[in-house]
């Protein structure tokens, strides 16, 4: 995939993004809802049909997905428990050469709206400070409450999630997604960096 965000509508101040690809650190802080509900985008650099998607890893199920055919794939997750990393593999994606399958991952940690990976009282000013601005693409991980809004739902929200953790290497973004073998320049460059990162290991072993 050329990009991975995971989408939210906040109210009337529209949708915003979270960048899930990697390098980067790809933690979910905002509320998933009654139901915990997360969508995936992942849009790919031309068209791909996709045979099926499944949640492979983590707490959580696919509601639906849809954008088969075309560069962009949208995945609707539910159920999606707090305080993990989750993924969700798309089976038979086909870019008219090669077919192969590909992960995608999400860290969810609500409340962590600097994305460290720990809600603590640095979120908690955070997003006291964004109080009554309007949302924008700078301040959005603040309105954890997803109702367009920066207000004291946010922080009661933020405050209730304080002392929670995640263990940073499972919750952090992997540094590949998807399968080399299978999808060739899709994703052969990183995991081709991480083969080598796996040898010196080996040899400093």
């Amino acid at each position: 995939p050329t990009s991975i965000v995971s989408r939210k509508t906040h109210g009337a101040a529209g949708d915003f993004d979270i960048d899930l690809t990697p390098p980067a650190t790809g933690i979910e802080c905002r509320s998933g809802g009654a139901t915990n509900d997360y969508q995936m985008i992942i849009n790919f650099a031309g068209s791909v049909t996709v045979g099926s998607a499944a949640v492979t890893s983590g707490t959580g199920s696919v509601g639906s997905f849809s954008g088969s055919g075309s560069s962009q794939i949208t995945v609707n997750l539910t159920g999606v428990t707090n305080v993990q990393r989750i993924t969700a593999t798309l089976f038979d994606v086909n870019n008219g050469i090669s077919t192969g399958n590909v992960p995608v991952s999400m860290g969810v940690l609500v409340g962590d709206v600097n994305g460290n990976a720990a809600v603590n009282a640095s979120d908690v000013s955070l997003t006291k400070a964004q109080v009554g601005q309007a949302v924008s693409g700078s301040n959005f991980r603040e309105d954890v409450t997803v109702n367009g809004s920066i207000n004291s739902s946010d922080i009661a929200l933020v405050q209730s999630q304080s002392g929670r953790t995640a263990d940073l290497p499972s919750i952090l973004q992997p540094q590949s997604q998807g399968d080399s073998r299978d999808l060739g320049p899709w994703v052969a460059e990183r995991l081709d960096e991480d083969i080598w990162l796996g040898i010196q290991k080996i040899v400093d072993g």
